[in-house]
């Protein structure tokens, strides 16, 4: 690096104004690099079971200035004219972290409102009217011969003695071992039970068919055998 102490005042300012350019530069990258490890499930690979995790664990960020990040860069994906400002210098990482925080609060409330107009309106006397008005129980067409065949044993059941058994064996965490380093991750969150080898593939739910794994890398081993295009849908989304 060049000694700072050999620069002139004009120089120096200079050199400090192209490195600010540059670092406004590298934050859009960082952000638009960090929005394709999310979307390509990336950190799944590493054994973390988010994007933050990642971050934190090797990328090296602090706990807050990865939520930042991720969270400016869930911004920059609602609002594209986001990249413009940041480069520009109109718009902080911070503000736009903040800005997402508050288009998730506002998102959040709007989505409860809904959900009380719909409870309210269910609840209304002309609904409770409609809804009692209904023939009694004996007066309904009898269970056709398909429906009376679901009761059949489904081979995705896993019974709760399995289930707990599963979770036991895995001291409630996450056994998703990463191939290349050995790591195992770390999540006790969202576990799920996960059929080593696949129903639709000719798996069952015995016990040494059975695995805990987060909801992360449930998705991903299913993408892994089935393929992204096919589970696209419990990828995370990207516009």
């Amino acid at each position: 690096m060049q000694n700072l102490k050999e620069l002139n005042n004009f120089e120096l300012v200079s050199r400090t104004k192209t490195l600010v350019l540059k670092e406004r530069e590298t934050t859009n990258e960082i952000l638009w690099c960090l929005r394709m490890i999310q979307q390509r499930m990336i950190y799944a690979e590493y054994s973390c079971s988010s994007l933050f995790e990642f971050c934190v664990k090797y990328l090296g960020y602090s706990g807050g200035a990865a939520s930042r990040r991720i969270r400016a860069m869930e911004f920059l994906k609602e609002v594209p004219e986001t990249e413009k400002a940041l480069k520009e210098g109109k718009v902080s990482l911070t503000t736009a972290a903040s800005l997402q925080s508050y288009l998730q609060h506002e998102k959040k409330k709007r989505r409860e409102n809904k959900e009380e107009e719909t409870d309210k309106t269910a609840s209304s006397p002309e609904n409770l009217a409609v809804q009692n008005s209904s023939p009694p129980l004996e007066n309904k067409t009898p269970p056709t011969l398909s429906s009376a065949n679901k009761s059949s044993p489904d081979p995705h059941f896993v019974t709760a003695k399995n289930r707990r058994g599963t979770l036991q064996h895995a001291e409630w965490q996450c056994e998703h071992i990463d191939e290349k380093t050995g790591l195992r991750c770390t999540s006790r969150w969202a576990l799920e039970i996960d059929h080593r080898k696949p129903v639709a593939l000719g798996g069952s739910s015995s016990p040494e068919n059975l695995r805990c794994l987060c909801r992360t890398h449930n998705a991903f081993a299913a993408v892994k055998i089935f393929g992204r295009e096919k589970m696209g849908n419990f990828l995370p989304q990207t516009k």
